[in-house]
């Protein structure tokens, strides 16, 4: 039974991999509709509320739409290692009578071996983590855990800044009533 746990928990890393962000059309994006009481015009006026002090940019503001572009740290641990990156992201709030939607999307994520942002979807982070990896110097060795790990890690962090964002927008614009369409 001791040996089955050990076995079971030496390949959680490995499972937890298989968790993939949300995608649609190979593009990571959070969209959900929610029924909320109130008319259009109170929405929109809700949606505006919902731009963060920290947004780079509000790109559109309409009477029906809000969309602006922000950004989080984010601290990245694990038994070895400790990163601080960057996650920039768009925010688009689309307001109806009596629902709005929310869409998450256009993500970069700072890579230190690259000094820049880069797409999500094009990350490293984001990518499946082999087994054996080429070093510069052309040795080809595993990769361990901890590398699985890290990569675990960057997906759980991002994860929680995008739900803590959607848990924002969704207190800002209202308690979700029924989903009756």
């Amino acid at each position: 039974m001791k040996t089955l746990l050990s076995l079971l928990l030496a390949f959680l890393p490995v499972l937890a991999l298989a968790q993939e962000l949300p995608r649609i059309d190979n593009k990571i994006v959070y969209s959900e509709v929610v029924p909320v009481e109130g008319a259009q015009a109170e929405l929109y006026a809700r949606a505006v509320k919902a731009i963060t002090p920290s947004a780079k940019e509000v790109i559109k503001q309409e009477s029906n739409a809000v969309a602006w572009q922000d950004s989080k740290q984010l601290m990245v641990a694990t038994n070895t290692t400790r990163l601080a990156l960057q996650l920039k992201y768009s925010v688009i709030l689309q307001q109806k009578d009596g629902r709005y939607m929310y869409s998450i999307t256009d993500f970069l994520i700072e890579e230190k071996r690259i000094k820049g942002l880069v797409p999500l979807e094009e990350s490293t982070f984001m990518q499946p983590v082999p087994e054996k990896h080429y070093f510069p110097n052309g040795n080809l060795k595993p990769l361990g855990l901890a590398h699985q790990n890290l990569s675990t890690a960057h997906k759980e962090a991002i994860e929680k800044a995008v739900t803590d964002e959607i848990q924002r927008i969704k207190m800002i614009m209202g308690t979700p009533t029924s989903a009756d369409w």
